[in-house]
């Protein structure tokens, strides 16, 4: 943690700074009986601080973990996870939200006091937040991660609402939007779509010397919708493409 690392740099500080002191005794006995007092002060006062972080960090670990296990752990509710974590931290570490404070009339005492537990109290809520969001992130990933099902279910279950709207029922009957299909105008919609794609095919195979500018090539597929429609009985023609082949006769 932070408070290891500051302490390891007071008593650098300390057995760098401390010339008359005995080199024999540890640093933080040096410390205190040096007249670095301030340092002495900075290294409790810190000590203080990590500790509130670790009690609120233990203790949102706590809550969120409860939580879980009492929804049953159940990865079909991991979903439903960090919502629920943000309520939870709102509503039981509010201190831990980055917000600008109101200034306060207080002076003196009354205030420094005010202002050591308001950090204090900070302190606990900004690590117990991150504690609930350690537990969120553990759950996220056990569920979504080291056990693909929670995905494989939802990409299944998405398909098949697909195909029961828009395709066929479990049972093999066709879904409602289909009963009205125009499968003929299907069919040669496709055709359209397939001869264009063949012009240079084709137009290569038989004569490979002879080449095609692109805008020959359109020019051919333009052809290829009035063609089709030749190719099929004039009955099964709808009246759209007989209205069509009329204005481009």
């Amino acid at each position: 943690m932070k408070f290891f690392l500051i302490a390891a740099t007071a008593f650098a500080l300390v057995a760098s700074s401390s010339v008359h002191a005995n080199d024999d005794e540890p640093a933080l006995v040096r410390l205190r009986g040096s007249e670095n007092s301030e340092m002495e002060k900075i290294f409790l006062e810190m000590s203080k601080k990590d500790d509130d972080c670790e009690k609120g960090y233990k203790d949102g670990k706590k809550k969120a973990k409860r939580k879980w296990e009492n929804s049953g752990e159940d990865c079909d509710n991991a979903w439903q996870v960090e919502e629920a974590a943000e309520r939870m931290k709102d509503r039981n570490y509010p201190n831990g939200k980055s917000s600008t404070s109101s200034k306060s009339s207080k002076s003196g005492d009354k205030k420094k006091s005010d202002d050591k537990d308001k950090k204090k109290k900070k302190s606990y809520d900004d690590c117990a937040r991150d504690g609930v969001d350690d537990v969120v992130r553990q759950i996220e990933k056990e569920c979504f991660h080291d056990d693909s099902s929670q995905c494989t279910d939802l990409g299944t279950a998405a398909a098949e609402l697909v195909i029961l709207d828009d395709w066929c029922t479990p049972g093999g009957t066709y879904g409602a939007s289909h009963h009205s299909t125009n499968y003929k105008k299907e069919c040669k919609g496709a055709a359209y779509g397939i001869c264009e794609g063949n012009i240079p095919t084709v137009a290569n195979s038989w004569c490979p010397s002879k080449s095609m500018s692109i805008p020959e090539m359109k020019e051919l597929q333009g052809k290829c919708k009035k063609q089709v429609n030749k190719m099929v009985p004039s009955a099964l023609v709808g009246k759209e493409e007989e209205e069509e082949l009329a204005v481009s006769a």
